[in-house]
């Protein structure tokens, strides 16, 4: 009877840490709706930034300056996909 109670228990256990597993795991589809809503926001957030570097670094002829440029305009994408990968984590369900 001892046995028999002892699996019992343990196969409850591995029962309870299968279901916390389950509840802690989010399924594929939904992780890749995810990444690809990231790859979205992270594309939405280039657009056009080569093209207007470009013509900001155009005239410059000082490397400070050009980097300078540079850095703002990552720290601007890095803000704006930043605030919007935010927006998008508060319209999940989970």
């Amino acid at each position: 009877m001892i046995g028999i109670t002892r699996i019992r228990t343990q196969t409850h256990k591995v029962d309870l840490e299968v279901d916390r597993i389950k509840r802690e795991t989010i399924p594929a589809d939904e992780s890749l709706r995810d990444m690809l809503a990231v790859q979205a926001i992270f594309n939405a957030a280039l657009d056009g930034v080569d093209h207007k570097l470009a013509g900001d670094v155009a005239g410059m002829d000082s490397a400070t300056a050009i980097a300078d440029r540079l850095t703002l305009a990552t720290n601007a994408v890095r803000e704006l996909v930043a605030d919007n990968i935010v927006t998008y984590a508060r319209t999940l369900d989970r």
